[in-house]
């Protein structure tokens, strides 16, 4: 379950997962510069869901999903047509994704007072807590 606040985004790791799972313009049969879209826009409401997600190819992405050729319900038609495995398969990326994001930053139960900051190093996978330098005032 979400904290509410902390919104799940579709990033473009994600995207491009998805891309490879399905392979191929789900409107035609170009494998060229894939893309995400959106059939219901999240500014209006619409989720990051296997049902509301399709991928095209860039002319039919940017001429066809944008410019009114192809229908949402059109699109809703196309992703119907997706073998029970794909759509799986797009679902299990999604809940991955949604558990990543949600995962807190932990400190194992130590608080950790004013006078010490939490450093982050790249290549260590723990934050190291230090004690932060004196304020000179």
């Amino acid at each position: 379950m979400q904290k509410k606040g902390k919104k799940f985004t579709l990033t473009h790791p994600t995207k491009n997962q998805i891309i490879k799972e399905v392979n191929h313009c789900e409107n035609c049969p170009s494998r060229k510069s894939l893309e995400v879209h959106h059939i219901k826009k999240v500014r209006d409401g619409g989720k990051d869901t296997p049902n509301n997600l399709i991928v095209l190819c860039h002319e039919c992405h940017k001429d066809k999903a944008h410019r009114g050729s192809l229908s949402s319900t059109e699109q809703r038609k196309k992703i119907r047509k997706r073998t029970k495995k794909l759509q799986k398969a797009i679902t299990v990326i999604l809940d991955k994704a949604k558990k990543r994001q949600q995962k807190p930053e932990s400190n194992k139960g130590r608080k950790i007072t004013r006078k010490q900051r939490i450093q982050y190093d790249p290549l260590h996978p723990k934050p190291i807590t230090v004690n932060a330098p004196k304020s000179p005032f």
